[in-house]
């Protein structure tokens, strides 16, 4: 369990179908923000059957603009429920990731989905549970983390656009800068092209430099261009 702090605080205060409405909204955000043009989640029913809400968004969108589209669609009760292709662990593999009230969490611990979320029924706590063959518990708390950021900008400021958000908090910046640079220091070059090339353009004017197509340049010609 992940406590959410002042975001949850906020979405305690919400009814129970407003903070399924939110956590929906947020998730779509990340995955979004992931490079997923139509975000595909599941809402788990009580059936043992999850329903399948597929929502197509873009950075332009404002998180409001989201979040009144997923309210509606499940307000309605019309999302299309998805068979399961291994019955006997109610895993779908199209569904990626599995929302859930907590009390609907405990009453079906089959349905497990590779990650898994839910709101405790107080509005205090964020459940996660995944797929170890998939996740290790880093990349899921990052992942938590970005839900949280969209979180606390829909609850803040409706009117953000999805592109607008820093998701990604100072710990996870300073890991991918950590990653993307060498831990070594490369040692400076004795010497460089420019000095190369002047070197054998003085020592060797009339030898081949560049040839292409049946075109020939020496030092001196290339030197001269």
């Amino acid at each position: 369990e992940r406590r959410l702090g002042a975001a949850l605080a906020a979405v305690s205060s919400l009814g129970e179908a407003e903070r399924v409405y939110a956590l929906a909204t947020a998730v779509i955000c990340v995955l979004h923000r992931y490079g997923a043009n139509v975000a595909a989640i599941g809402l788990a029913g009580g059936d043992g059957r999850p329903r399948l809400l597929a929502i197509a968004s873009s950075a332009a969108d404002t998180i409001g603009a989201l979040h009144d589209l997923i309210a509606g669609a499940l307000r309605n009760g019309t999302l299309p429920q998805v068979a399961n292709s291994e019955p006997e662990t109610a895993y779908n593999p199209i569904i990626p990731v599995l929302l859930a009230s907590d009390g609907d969490v405990d009453a079906l611990p089959e349905l497990r989905q590779d990650l898994n979320l839910a709101i405790d029924s107080a509005g205090t706590g964020l459940r996660c549970s995944y797929g170890s063959r998939l996740f290790d518990a880093q990349t899921v708390n990052a992942f938590l983390g970005h839900v949280i950021a969209y979180l606390a900008a829909q609850l803040s400021d409706p009117t953000q656009t999805i592109g607008s958000i820093h998701y990604v908090d100072a710990g996870e910046t300073a890991r991918i800068d950590a990653a993307g640079r060498p831990n070594f220091d490369l040692p400076a070059p004795a010497v460089t092209v420019q000095a190369l090339f002047a070197d054998a353009a003085a020592s060797r004017p009339d030898a081949v430099a560049i040839e292409a197509d049946g075109t020939t340049l020496s030092y001196h010609e290339l030197d001269m261009q």
